[in-house]
């Protein structure tokens, strides 16, 4: 029950090995991706947010078997 963007997220994610990024508001927004994001504080109060190790296993390894994540993602 993933929306676009939060799949596109997920992906983003799979492909760069799970980096720590910036967070956008989008991404605290979103309840789905809070199950699967770990927030922390950068020194001026920014959000740093990477996937949580069980779910970037978890999509990764559906990533890497069906090249997507969804049924209609391209």
């Amino acid at each position: 029950n993933l929306s676009c963007y939060e799949r596109r997220v997920i992906v983003d994610f799979i492909k760069s090995g799970n980096a720590q990024r910036k967070c956008n508001d989008l991404i605290m927004r979103s309840h789905k991706l809070s199950e699967y994001i770990l927030k922390t504080k950068d020194e001026h109060g920014c959000y740093i947010v990477k996937m949580n190790d069980n779910a970037f296993k978890a999509f990764s390894s559906i990533y890497k078997k069906y090249g997507k994540l969804g049924h209609f993602d391209d």
